[in-house]
């Protein structure tokens, strides 16, 4: 075993990884592991490593507070399960064997002595996440979700179960295609007003160059795109119906 090697395994042990980070993910852990916080958003651009981040944060919170349950969630269990496998996959490579175990439940993982749960914020299955308590909750992609089923499933399901635990809510997202969606009204400005409001677009991305941006603005349509200013810029984009003024007759 080389010295780095035993470095690296003594780290997870820590549930130490924020070596596993480029320095835009960094510049974001940082923030947050230097104060005590609630409630975040990451609203971030499309390939940004924004889940990535999110998902070292939950292995984190696993390890360094034995016995937890981290709730971990997006519109879909297909979709939720896809976003967890597919970061989930290179962050663990290379971990001590047997300290994170997929358990039967294809929803269920267990990292050291705590759990990690995938769960769905669908209106039609998020009754299933009733129960329980929860001392860390991430939710992914809910720009996707319907804005009414979001607020359920924060207010009346996942919320109430960080009351006893004191535990903290992460939001992961890009910008819904709703204009007045509940991550945009009530989400983003408490958040700001908190110092735990991450906005980083494309241009902060340490791991894009200009060529491979460029490719993309294409890929959009242009700059001039809704697609590439809510994607990649993290705006909020008024629908094209709304800006389009009626008609003017004179007989109006």
């Amino acid at each position: 075993m080389t010295d780095r090697h035993l470095a690296e395994q003594v780290a997870w042990l820590k549930g130490e990884l924020f070596w596993k980070l480029d320095p835009h993910q960094e510049e974001i852990y940082d923030v947050l592991n230097s104060m005590d916080w609630e409630e975040a958003l990451f609203f971030c651009s499309r390939r940004f490593g924004k889940s990535y981040l999110s998902i070292i944060m939950a292995l984190e919170f696993c390890l360094k507070n034995p016995g937890s349950i981290v709730r971990v969630a997006a519109e879909s269990y297909k979709q939720i399960q896809d976003i967890v496998e597919d970061n989930m996959s290179p962050i663990i490579a290379g971990a001590p064997e047997g300290l994170i175990v997929r358990e039967k439940s294809s929803y269920r993982y267990k990292v050291g002595s705590s759990s990690l749960r995938l769960g769905c914020t669908a209106a039609a299955h998020v009754d299933t996440l009733r129960g329980g308590n929860a001392h860390f909750v991430i939710l992914e992609e809910g720009g996707s979700v319907p804005s009414d089923d979001y607020k359920k499933a924060i207010r009346s399901i996942l919320g109430p179960q960080l009351l006893l635990t004191e535990g903290s809510i992460l939001h992961v997202t890009t910008p819904s295609e709703e204009e007045d969606h509940f991550i945009h009204t009530e989400v983003l400005p408490e958040c700001e007003q908190a110092g735990t409001c991450f906005i980083r677009d494309v241009y902060a991305n340490t791991k894009l160059s200009a060529k491979q941006i460029e490719k993309q603005i294409r890929r959009s349509g242009g700059e001039h795109t809704e697609e590439w200013k809510r994607e990649f810029l993290c705006q909020v984009i008024r629908p094209k119906e709304l800006t389009i003024l009626p008609e003017f007759h004179s007989d109006m």
